[in-house]
């Protein structure tokens, strides 16, 4: 019986694990979009024709690595159900504020031109949103 209990925790922990993810992904990518010059829906071919470096491909791979790691160091994977869902808040902003600015840091330092503070900001200010309302909604 205790085993089965271990394995839904470690399925709930990385489904966890996999929602930050996305959450961060569909964060950068929307804050990308909306911060963009040019607001049209973008076609398939468009997308295709967009040239992408290799430099941002291993950013953004290291990013969601980062991003997972720093929010390992703030135990938002760990057990919360006796705590109080402000320690929950304060955590969770820690985390998203050190994991933003982080992403800023890296890319100014590999001269990621298409990543400014006011994009980072909105990606921030999403990701706290969405990563806080999903664990308030798991919480109860």
């Amino acid at each position: 019986m205790q085993n089965i209990h271990a394995s839904r925790r470690q399925l709930l922990l990385r489904t966890m694990k996999l929602f930050d993810i996305s959450i961060m992904v569909l964060c950068l990518f929307f804050s990308m979009y909306f911060f963009s010059y040019d607001i049209n829906i973008p076609s398939l071919s468009l997308i295709g024709q967009t040239e992408i470096k290799a430099i941002e491909v291993a950013f953004f791979v290291c990013a969601v690595y980062l991003w997972q790691i720093i929010f390992s160091i703030f135990d938002l994977y760990g057990s919360r159900r006796l705590s109080k869902i402000s320690n929950e808040i304060l955590d969770v902003l820690k985390a998203t504020v050190i994991g933003a600015a982080s992403i800023l840091m890296a890319a100014k330092l590999l001269e990621i031109n298409n990543i400014f503070l006011n994009r980072i900001l909105f990606f921030w200010f999403c990701c706290f949103t969405v990563t806080m309302s999903s664990r308030v909604v798991l919480r109860y």
